[in-house]
């Protein structure tokens, strides 16, 4: 009983960490796009792409954690999230920054349609007892919405190209923690 409420605990924990992330992400990566010099329609194509990679990401993943474990599957996908973070942080290149979104599976949407949703309710609906299952996604779903609500509204201390890039290293931050969770 101990370890279906320590699963339960990590899974909301990476959460409320990754839906903070990808919140924030769905304001920064359009404006830090656009201030690295991207036009409209450039920026457009990789939000698109970035959507795509993550839906078709999400079916990937399913696949993946079949032969090599949820575990395994949710930490390469974590560690997605870091490099892309480090990349959006780090990286002028345009070419490099498009990549970065579509590895990092960001959109102009601030919820998590890659990898994790679909392994994390698999999880989730075993490790609470069939009678709190209701009351468990409720709360994944309660705790995803606001976090990211929190994460959007971060986004806006990022006046200047400089603090969008510390938002980023910190998404790559917490890439690096939802891979350990």
């Amino acid at each position: 009983m101990a370890r279906i409420a320590r699963d339960f605990a990590l899974i909301l924990a990476a959460r409320l960490l990754r839906a903070f992330g990808f919140g924030m992400a769905a304001v920064l990566v359009g404006l830090h796009l656009e201030r690295r010099g991207l036009s409209a329609g450039a920026i457009g194509v990789i939000l698109t792409i970035g959507l795509l990679s993550a839906a078709i990401s999400g079916v990937l993943a399913a696949a993946l954690a079949s032969r090599i474990g949820r575990r395994a599957t949710l930490a390469s996908a974590g560690m997605l999230m870091t490099i892309a973070g480090a990349d959006l942080a780090l990286a002028t290149s345009p070419i490099l920054l498009g990549i970065a979104a579509v590895t990092g599976m960001l959109g102009a949407a601030s919820v998590d349609l890659g990898p994790f949703a679909s392994i994390e309710q698999a999880a989730l609906a075993e490790s609470v007892e069939p009678v709190r299952r209701n009351v468990a996604f409720a709360r994944y779903s309660l705790t995803g919405g606001l976090a990211a609500a929190v994460g959007a509204l971060a986004a806006g201390t990022a006046t200047d190209l400089d603090q969008g890039r510390l938002l980023f290293a910190l998404y790559a931050a917490i890439g690096l923690v939802t891979a350990a969770l």
